[in-house]
């Protein structure tokens, strides 16, 4: 049997599509049916039929369930963690301008995962805190960069004079 949302090949008793979650239409005491034919007696749901076979992916009647047309939900909840993770660094190590890289491919692969994602999908919701610690982390690191250019030129500018000084008061005796 197939999932009618993702196309993933599931049990015939699933209740639950083991990759995208989507219910399978089949009522929960099929689960514990003994009946290995399942609800519909067939074995599958009849309002999905199976994604077309290799090679029969452009044909026109099945192109939803192409595997070149179905989003890859597990590389889109990798990304999410991804961009959860790049976040969070950022944000950690914005004190050394970490956000100015990660940040950016923080709220990148966040994106990238919420346009894939379902918004009932828990990763979806992660690919958003995602994006925000990714803007929070570059923001944070963009204010570090011009305090410690700033923070560099003033002292940088006091210990260039003080050493001017000491240098005319020991040399020009």
């Amino acid at each position: 049997m197939y999932c009618s949302k993702c196309g993933y090949e599931i049990q015939d008793d699933a209740v639950f599509c083991m990759k995208c979650g989507a219910r399978t239409g089949l009522p929960q005491y099929a689960a514990l049916s003994s009946s290995p034919q399942g609800a519909y007696g067939s074995g599958e749901n009849p309002a999905f039929s199976p994604p077309p076979q290799q090679g029969a992916c452009c044909s026109g009647d099945n192109q939803a369930y192409s595997p070149a047309l179905q989003p890859d939900i597990a590389e889109a909840e990798q990304k999410s963690i991804a961009s959860l993770v790049m976040g969070i660094i950022g944000i950690v190590a914005c004190f050394l301008c970490a956000g100015l890289v990660t940040g950016p491919l923080a709220m990148a692969r966040g994106k990238e995962a919420r346009l894939v994602l379902d918004s009932r999908n828990y990763n979806f919701h992660i690919a958003l805190a995602g994006v925000i610690t990714g803007a929070v982390g570059l923001a944070f690191s963009i204010f570090f960069a011009v305090y410690w250019t700033f923070f560099g030129t003033i002292i940088g500018g006091l210990f260039g004079g003080l050493f001017k000084f000491a240098r005319r008061m020991f040399y020009n005796c």
